[in-house]
């Protein structure tokens, strides 16, 4: 009877000791610790970070060193990497909760694959990568949501990829479209202003700045688009890729 007395009062100061470590609700409410033990929580409650990334800045360059993931808490992240030609080129967007850093755990790089850059102000937990490679060899369920991170990302890219294959002013036309759904901000009816550059939009549509003030100025003298000091003025956002003509669209 004292045996079994003596276990009970055991597994009470386990779970108070669980409870006592507390881990910001925010950080609690992330994908990636849907579901996982106590023991994966109480494991990370002490070894996290969190950065408060103003909009523009970077979270971390390509080829810095991997040591770090980071679970996304709000604002958007914009991810850019080089082709083997070196072209900037975009990988994508990401919009509140998400995982930076997840490919290269899994695949065990010494550095960073991409540039991570604040499109918007965001919040985000750093967690040592060490030790989420080492949490998730215990812990199935963390392991799990981690592969649905980087499954999610990969079914994205494939769309990506499909836009590579579109006309190029097609691509410029539907990256407007796009902002402006995300940013645009209606002036006028049917009129929206968005804020970007030129450089911004061939990093984001795969092509060069050339073919991107092409396609800017056939928009400009079909009246769909007008600039002013940076800023764009766009008519009609959602019909945009039907401003081109057939023989307008190429390189």
């Amino acid at each position: 009877m004292v045996q079994k007395v003596a276990v009970a009062q055991k597994k009470l100061e386990i779970v108070k000791e669980i409870n006592e470590v507390s881990l910001p609700v925010e950080l609690q409410n992330h994908p990636l610790l849907q579901g996982v033990s106590p023991n994966t929580l109480t494991a990370i409650a002490t070894k996290f970070d969190i950065s408060r990334v103003p909009r523009g800045a970077s979270i971390y360059q390509v080829e810095a060193p991997a040591g770090l993931v980071h679970l996304v808490i709000s604002g958007t992240v914009r991810t850019i990497h080089r082709n083997a030609q070196g072209e900037t080129l975009e990988s994508d967007w990401r919009q509140g909760f998400s995982v930076l850093g997840a490919g290269e755990l899994i695949s065990g790089s010494d550095v960073m694959l991409e540039t991570a850059v604040a499109a918007e102000p965001v919040v985000a937990y750093s967690l040592p990568m060490a030790l989420v490679r080492e949490l998730i060899t215990r812990d199935v369920q963390l392991l799990l949501n981690l592969s649905k991170a980087l499954a999610e990302r990969h079914t994205k890219g494939i769309a990506n990829e499909r836009q590579t294959l579109e006309p190029a002013f097609v691509r410029v036309a539907n990256y407007l479209t796009t902002l402006t759904n995300r940013e645009g901000k209606m002036v006028a009816p049917d009129l929206y202003l968005v804020r970007t550059t030129q450089d911004d939009i061939a990093a984001a549509s795969g092509l060069n700045p050339r073919t991107v003030s092409r396609a800017m100025k056939v928009l400009q003298k079909k009246g769909r688009l007008y600039i002013r000091r940076g800023e764009y003025l766009l008519r009609e956002p959602v019909t945009l890729s039907a401003a081109f003509d057939a023989d307008e669209m190429g390189e």
